[in-house]
Protein backbone atom coordinates (compact mmCIF):
# COMPACT_ATOMS: atom_id res chain seq x y z
CA UNK A 1 0.00 0.00 0.00
CA UNK A 2 3.05 2.24 -0.09
CA UNK A 3 2.87 3.21 3.58
CA UNK A 4 6.30 3.89 5.05
CA UNK A 5 7.37 3.12 8.58
CA UNK A 6 8.10 6.81 9.01
CA UNK A 7 4.47 7.65 8.28
CA UNK A 8 3.20 5.01 10.70
CA UNK A 9 5.62 6.18 13.37
CA UNK A 10 4.47 9.78 12.95
CA UNK A 11 0.80 8.85 13.30
CA UNK A 12 1.08 6.34 16.16
CA UNK A 13 4.18 7.65 18.01
CA UNK A 14 5.35 4.01 18.19
CA UNK A 15 9.12 3.68 17.96
CA UNK A 16 10.56 2.47 14.68
CA UNK A 17 12.28 -0.47 16.40
CA UNK A 18 8.89 -1.77 17.56
CA UNK A 19 7.35 -1.29 14.11
CA UNK A 20 10.19 -3.33 12.61
CA UNK A 21 9.59 -6.05 15.24
CA UNK A 22 5.90 -6.17 14.30
CA UNK A 23 6.68 -6.45 10.60
CA UNK A 24 9.18 -9.22 11.26
CA UNK A 25 6.78 -11.09 13.54
CA UNK A 26 9.08 -10.74 16.57
CA UNK A 27 6.27 -9.86 18.99
CA UNK A 28 8.32 -10.84 22.03
CA UNK A 29 10.36 -7.67 21.46
CA UNK A 30 7.31 -5.49 22.16
CA UNK A 31 6.36 -4.28 25.66
CA UNK A 32 4.10 -6.69 27.54
CA UNK A 33 0.40 -6.69 28.26
CA UNK A 34 -1.87 -3.88 27.12
CA UNK A 35 1.06 -2.08 25.49
CA UNK A 36 1.67 -4.99 23.11
CA UNK A 37 -2.02 -5.20 22.26
CA UNK A 38 -2.18 -1.44 21.77
CA UNK A 39 0.87 -1.40 19.49
CA UNK A 40 -0.52 -4.17 17.30
CA UNK A 41 -4.00 -2.68 17.02
CA UNK A 42 -2.57 0.79 16.34
CA UNK A 43 -0.32 -0.64 13.62
CA UNK A 44 -3.19 -2.58 12.07
CA UNK A 45 -5.36 0.53 12.09
CA UNK A 46 -2.77 2.39 10.02
CA UNK A 47 -2.64 -0.40 7.45
CA UNK A 48 -6.26 -1.42 7.05
CA UNK A 49 -9.23 -0.56 9.26
CA UNK A 50 -10.97 -3.84 8.40
CA UNK A 51 -7.97 -5.82 9.63
CA UNK A 52 -7.88 -3.69 12.79
CA UNK A 53 -11.57 -4.38 13.41
CA UNK A 54 -11.07 -8.12 12.87
CA UNK A 55 -8.14 -8.12 15.27
CA UNK A 56 -10.12 -6.27 17.94
CA UNK A 57 -13.07 -8.61 17.47
CA UNK A 58 -10.79 -11.64 17.80
CA UNK A 59 -9.35 -10.23 21.02
CA UNK A 60 -12.84 -9.78 22.43
CA UNK A 61 -13.86 -13.32 21.44
CA UNK A 62 -10.71 -14.84 22.92
CA UNK A 63 -10.90 -12.83 26.13
CA UNK A 64 -11.80 -15.95 28.08
CA UNK A 65 -10.72 -17.29 31.50
CA UNK A 66 -7.21 -18.70 31.27
CA UNK A 67 -6.15 -16.47 28.37
CA UNK A 68 -5.97 -13.21 30.26
CA UNK A 69 -4.30 -12.48 33.56
CA UNK A 70 -6.94 -10.16 35.01
CA UNK A 71 -4.65 -8.95 37.79
CA UNK A 72 -1.82 -7.99 35.50
CA UNK A 73 -3.81 -7.04 32.38
CA UNK A 74 -1.42 -9.11 30.30
CA UNK A 75 -1.76 -12.22 28.16
CA UNK A 76 0.09 -15.24 29.48
CA UNK A 77 1.14 -15.97 25.93
CA UNK A 78 1.01 -12.44 24.61
CA UNK A 79 1.75 -12.95 20.95
CA UNK A 80 0.19 -16.30 20.03
CA UNK A 81 -3.03 -14.73 18.79
CA UNK A 82 -1.24 -12.17 16.61
CA UNK A 83 0.55 -14.56 14.28
CA UNK A 84 -2.45 -15.46 12.09
CA UNK A 85 -2.97 -11.80 11.24
CA UNK A 86 0.54 -10.37 11.21
CA UNK A 87 2.52 -13.21 9.69
CA UNK A 88 3.33 -11.83 6.28
CA UNK A 89 1.06 -8.82 6.72
CA UNK A 90 3.86 -6.35 6.18
CA UNK A 91 4.96 -7.97 2.93
CA UNK A 92 1.39 -8.06 1.64
CA UNK A 93 0.28 -4.59 2.69
CA UNK A 94 2.80 -2.12 4.07
CA UNK A 95 6.32 -3.51 4.18
CA UNK A 96 8.72 -0.65 3.70
CA UNK A 97 11.61 -0.88 1.26
CA UNK A 98 14.99 -2.05 2.63
CA UNK A 99 16.33 1.49 2.20
CA UNK A 100 13.46 2.91 4.26
CA UNK A 101 13.95 0.29 6.94
CA UNK A 102 17.65 1.08 7.14
CA UNK A 103 16.93 4.78 7.41
CA UNK A 104 14.41 4.19 10.14
CA UNK A 105 16.58 1.95 12.26
CA UNK A 106 19.67 4.12 11.99
CA UNK A 107 17.93 7.45 12.57
CA UNK A 108 18.02 9.22 15.93
CA UNK A 109 15.59 7.74 18.44
CA UNK A 110 12.26 9.61 18.55
CA UNK A 111 10.71 10.75 21.83
CA UNK A 112 9.43 7.80 23.88
CA UNK A 113 5.94 6.48 23.33
CA UNK A 114 3.64 8.01 25.97
CA UNK A 115 2.33 4.77 27.42
CA UNK A 116 5.12 2.29 28.23
CA UNK A 117 7.26 4.87 30.05
CA UNK A 118 4.31 6.84 31.37
CA UNK A 119 2.86 6.12 34.80
CA UNK A 120 -0.39 7.79 33.76
CA UNK A 121 -1.14 4.56 31.93
CA UNK A 122 -1.09 2.54 35.15
CA UNK A 123 -3.29 5.17 36.78
CA UNK A 124 -5.91 4.80 34.04
CA UNK A 125 -5.75 1.02 34.10
CA UNK A 126 -6.27 1.02 37.88
CA UNK A 127 -9.07 3.58 37.61
CA UNK A 128 -11.02 1.54 35.07
CA UNK A 129 -10.33 -1.70 36.91
CA UNK A 130 -11.81 -0.19 40.07
CA UNK A 131 -15.16 0.11 38.29
CA UNK A 132 -14.93 -3.18 36.42
CA UNK A 133 -14.68 -1.24 33.18
CA UNK A 134 -13.34 -2.90 30.01
CA UNK A 135 -11.59 0.31 28.93
CA UNK A 136 -8.30 -0.35 30.69
CA UNK A 137 -6.94 -1.97 27.55
CA UNK A 138 -7.43 1.36 25.76
CA UNK A 139 -5.34 3.37 28.24
CA UNK A 140 -2.69 3.95 25.60
CA UNK A 141 -5.29 5.30 23.18
CA UNK A 142 -6.65 7.71 25.77
CA UNK A 143 -3.16 9.05 26.46
CA UNK A 144 -2.05 9.30 22.84
CA UNK A 145 -5.28 11.05 21.82
CA UNK A 146 -5.08 13.51 24.73
CA UNK A 147 -1.42 14.34 24.18
CA UNK A 148 -1.81 14.71 20.41
CA UNK A 149 -4.66 17.20 20.84
CA UNK A 150 -3.40 18.91 24.00
CA UNK A 151 -6.30 17.80 26.20
CA UNK A 152 -6.32 16.93 29.88
CA UNK A 153 -5.62 13.17 29.81
CA UNK A 154 -8.38 12.51 32.35
CA UNK A 155 -11.16 14.22 30.38
CA UNK A 156 -12.20 11.44 28.00
CA UNK A 157 -12.03 8.68 30.68
CA UNK A 158 -14.26 10.84 32.92
CA UNK A 159 -16.84 11.37 30.17
CA UNK A 160 -16.84 7.65 29.35
CA UNK A 161 -17.75 6.83 32.94
CA UNK A 162 -20.77 9.13 32.91
CA UNK A 163 -21.98 8.28 29.41
CA UNK A 164 -21.49 4.50 29.26
CA UNK A 165 -20.32 3.45 32.74
CA UNK A 166 -16.82 3.07 31.41
CA UNK A 167 -17.86 1.28 28.24
CA UNK A 168 -20.10 -1.27 29.95
CA UNK A 169 -23.18 -0.01 28.14
CA UNK A 170 -21.58 1.31 24.98
CA UNK A 171 -22.83 0.49 21.50
CA UNK A 172 -21.10 0.74 18.15
CA UNK A 173 -17.79 1.74 19.69
CA UNK A 174 -19.39 4.88 21.14
CA UNK A 175 -18.33 5.00 24.81
CA UNK A 176 -18.90 8.78 25.04
CA UNK A 177 -22.55 9.00 24.03
CA UNK A 178 -21.37 11.11 21.10
CA UNK A 179 -24.19 12.67 19.04
CA UNK A 180 -26.74 11.65 21.69
CA UNK A 181 -25.49 8.07 21.40
CA UNK A 182 -26.30 7.81 17.69
CA UNK A 183 -22.72 7.95 16.42
CA UNK A 184 -21.15 4.73 15.17
CA UNK A 185 -17.41 4.10 15.29
CA UNK A 186 -15.51 1.21 13.75
CA UNK A 187 -13.90 0.53 17.12
CA UNK A 188 -13.58 2.01 20.60
CA UNK A 189 -10.09 3.14 19.67
CA UNK A 190 -11.44 5.00 16.63
CA UNK A 191 -14.05 6.67 18.82
CA UNK A 192 -11.45 7.85 21.32
CA UNK A 193 -9.30 9.48 18.65
CA UNK A 194 -12.29 10.98 16.83
CA UNK A 195 -13.81 12.63 19.91
CA UNK A 196 -10.41 13.94 21.03
CA UNK A 197 -9.91 15.52 17.61
CA UNK A 198 -13.35 17.13 17.80
CA UNK A 199 -12.63 18.63 21.20
CA UNK A 200 -9.42 20.13 19.83
CA UNK A 201 -10.52 21.27 16.38
CA UNK A 202 -14.28 21.73 16.24
CA UNK A 203 -15.46 25.33 16.40
CA UNK A 204 -17.83 24.28 19.19
CA UNK A 205 -15.05 23.11 21.53
CA UNK A 206 -11.73 24.50 20.28
CA UNK A 207 -10.01 26.83 22.71
CA UNK A 208 -12.16 25.88 25.67
CA UNK A 209 -10.75 24.55 28.93
CA UNK A 210 -11.99 21.31 30.48
CA UNK A 211 -14.93 22.95 32.24
CA UNK A 212 -15.90 24.77 29.06
CA UNK A 213 -15.83 21.54 27.04
CA UNK A 214 -18.00 19.79 29.61
CA UNK A 215 -20.54 22.63 29.71
CA UNK A 216 -20.78 22.56 25.94
CA UNK A 217 -20.87 18.77 25.76
CA UNK A 218 -24.19 18.61 27.60
CA UNK A 219 -25.57 22.16 27.85
CA UNK A 220 -29.02 20.93 28.87
CA UNK A 221 -27.74 19.60 32.21
CA UNK A 222 -26.19 22.18 34.51
CA UNK A 223 -24.85 19.46 36.81
CA UNK A 224 -23.10 17.59 33.98
CA UNK A 225 -19.60 19.09 34.46
CA UNK A 226 -19.72 18.35 38.18
CA UNK A 227 -20.81 14.78 37.50
CA UNK A 228 -17.88 14.16 35.15
CA UNK A 229 -15.43 15.94 37.43
CA UNK A 230 -16.39 13.57 40.23
CA UNK A 231 -14.76 10.78 38.22
CA UNK A 232 -11.89 12.89 36.91
CA UNK A 233 -10.87 13.81 40.44
CA UNK A 234 -10.49 10.12 41.29
CA UNK A 235 -7.59 9.85 38.83
CA UNK A 236 -4.49 11.15 40.66
CA UNK A 237 -3.15 14.10 38.72
CA UNK A 238 0.28 13.83 40.39
CA UNK A 239 1.09 10.74 38.30
CA UNK A 240 1.38 12.95 35.22
CA UNK A 241 5.14 12.96 35.62
CA UNK A 242 6.63 10.66 32.98
CA UNK A 243 9.06 8.00 34.12
CA UNK A 244 12.15 8.26 31.95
Amino acid sequence: MGISLAAIEEQTKIRAEYLVAIEEGQFEKLPDGIYRINYLTQYAGQIDTEIADRLNEMLREWHTPGCLDEQGWSFKRPYWWANPYFSGLAMALAFASPISLMAQTTAAQPPPNPCPADNRCDALVNFFKKYGSPLGKYAGDFLMAADKHHLDWRLLPGISMVESTGGKFAHNGNVFGWNSGRARFKSISAGIHYVAAQFANSSIYAGKDMQGILRQYNPARNAYPKKVMRFIEQIPVEVAEVTK
